[in-house]
Order: structure tokens, then sequence, then C-alpha cells
């Protein structure tokens, strides 16, 4: 049976959404100064955010490798998925220290998101995840028309087995 990518990476968006209320011991709002206000399965440079939206969390699959047996069970395999986790905040207009604010921000929010992926969360029924691995962690800013947006991209890979 195929993986399916899509209802896979609803999983790992819908953890993440879970784990965004002040009763999650994995918090990924913890410290911010508002909660996080969505989490998106897409790609941050091409969907487009309101700014009423900050902080926001993408859920990017970067590419997918399988590994199928050779002999006996051809179904069985380990599969390996490339995810960018990508949180994005804007302290907003007007602040006078806006722009170091929104980026303490993203720092705290990269924080959160890296301890909820370092504690092997289970993310699938149908597949057994034997790692999820947080193996790089870029930090960006994106500016254009007054708009400063602080950016993380959390590499995630994902390492799975299926039958």
């Amino acid at each position: 049976m195929a993986l399916n990518l899509i209802t896979f990476g609803d999983s790992l968006k819908n953890l993440i959404e879970k784990n965004n209320t002040t009763t999650s011991s994995y918090n990924i709002s913890a410290g911010l100064n508002e909660k996080v206000k969505q989490v998106v399965r897409g790609y941050h440079e091409i969907k487009p955010i309101l700014n009423i939206n900050f902080p926001s969390v993408f859920v990017e699959l970067n590419n997918k490798q399988e590994e199928f047996a050779q002999l006996g069970r051809t179904d069985r395999r380990n599969i390996s998925l490339n995810y960018n986790i990508v949180g994005v905040t804007d302290y907003g207009l007007g602040q006078p220290d806006g722009r170091e604010a929104s980026d303490d921000e993203m720092i705290r929010l990269s924080s959160n998101l890296e301890s909820l992926f370092r504690t092997f969360p289970k993310l699938s029924n149908t597949t057994q995840v034997l790692q999820a691995l947080v193996s790089n962690v870029n930090y960006d800013v994106s500016e254009s028309n007054d708009t400063y947006n602080s950016i993380v991209e959390i590499t995630l890979t994902i390492d799975l087995y299926s039958n």
C-alpha cells in the first residue's frame, strides 16, 4: 500500500496544531507575544499571509526517498521524508523595536518547534516512525514595502517503515 503523502502531511500539521495550547507539554507558542495564529500545509513563499495571521507555521514537503525490499514482500519499504517546517513572525508595523522583537519571537518559535520534533512523536497510525530528526535550522528575513518578516526554516527528516 502506498504512503499517502497528503494524509501524512496532515498528520504533521495536526501534531503542530495540537501542541499550540497552554495545556500541551510542548506548547509551540510558549514565550511568544501572541499564540501561533495558523498552521498551513503549503509553501510560505507563495501563500499570502494576512498581517493579522502572524505568527504562522508552514508544513512544506521537500522530497521523498524510498528503499523497496528486493526479495520477498515488495510492499515493505523504508521511506525518508524531508520537510521544511517554516515559522514566520512579524511583530507589527510602527513598533519602535519591531524588527528586533520579530527576530526574538522567531527564535523562541523555532526553539519550541524543535523541542516538539525531538520527542519522536507518533505521526501516523499506518506507518511506523523510526525517527524524526531536526537536521538543520536556517534563520532569515523577508523585507519589502515596510514589511519585516522573520523566518525560521527547520529541516525535519522523518524515517518511516511502511508495509
